[in-house]
């Protein structure tokens, strides 16, 4: 992937600047730094981004909002990078998204090699942490063959047809063809979430039917995140055994996503957590076990 996103900085680079100063901003940076500024704006973003706010003054943040919104639009391909509000009028903020860009990819790219019936948790810290793994998971469901299944409320629903459609996913088109089926918690539950797992268990029977066809169900369930927002932790913890054990016995492989929001994963809640999940509980890229 590095030699892609050199590519990708240069392309910034370019497009920032006429042909002439741009080639210009490559050679001060070479001559300011002995590295090359496309090695250097991915794996020295800070002191890539010192050495272009002295050459370029006024007018870096144009060149490294350019290489931000191409390196998101790398992993969350066709997707309105303009949503997640990068600038970089302030020093450092640049380097800090780069860093963070790079721990996301990487999560990324490690859901993307989850195995049959793995049962991972992974918390978010934005929105574009959020997005890059539900679109990387999903994904994942499509090069596998698997059926999709989105165990989500009403909104989430709204949020991810819009994430993936602009990412280049036609869900009605999946949803028709019997590749996507979506559960809504508020048709499974109404107003009690979390009250017992029954009604998942037997929704996700139903769906064998379509699994068969396939070589698993590959399931992102947001009801124990929820949960958790709602610090209704033992509730959660439950949904956590309930879906562990469903994996473990169901005649169709299942591979489960469980997102949670950062704020909620406390110390007190993180042990059991990570208990209820094979392959633990993942945070910028590391894995807790």
């Amino acid at each position: 992937m590095g030699s892609d996103l050199e590519l990708l900085v240069d392309g910034a680079i370019d497009a920032s600047f006429s042909a002439e100063k741009a080639e210009s901003l490559k050679k001060l940076v070479q001559s300011e730094t002995g590295r090359d500024a496309r090695n250097l704006a991915i794996n020295d973003p800070a002191r890539f981004e010192q050495v272009v706010r002295k050459i370029c003054g006024s007018n870096a943040a144009v060149v490294l909002e350019e290489i931000l919104e191409r390196l998101f639009k790398y992993v969350l391909p066709g997707y309105d990078i303009s949503v997640y509000a990068m600038r970089c009028e302030k020093r450092g903020q640049y380097a800090r998204m780069v860093k963070g860009y790079r721990k996301m990819a990487d999560a990324g790219d490690m859901l993307l090699q989850m195995q049959n019936r793995d049962h991972v948790a992974c918390c978010f810290t934005s929105r574009v942490h959020h997005d890059l793994l539900v679109y990387s998971f999903v994904l994942r469901g499509l090069r596998y063959n698997q059926l999709n299944v989105l165990v989500v409320n009403s909104q989430e629903k709204r949020e991810l047809e819009l994430l993936l459609s602009g990412c280049g996913i036609d869900v009605a088109a999946l949803v028709k063809s019997g590749r996507l089926v979506i559960m809504l918690h508020e048709e499974l539950y109404g107003d009690d979430l979390g009250s017992s797992f029954e009604p998942v268990r037997k929704r996700l029977v139903k769906a064998q039917r379509l699994a068969k066809k396939t070589s698993g169900m590959n399931v992102i369930g947001t009801i124990a995140g929820n949960l958790a927002i709602r610090r209704q932790y033992e509730r959660c913890a439950q949904i956590e055994k309930a879906w562990h054990e469903l994996i473990l016995e169901f005649s169709v492989p299942i591979t489960l996503l469980c997102p949670y929001p950062a704020s909620t994963v406390t110390k007190a809640a993180k042990a059991g957590i990570v208990h209820s999940h094979n392959r633990g509980l993942m945070c910028e890229a590391r894995v807790h076990a």
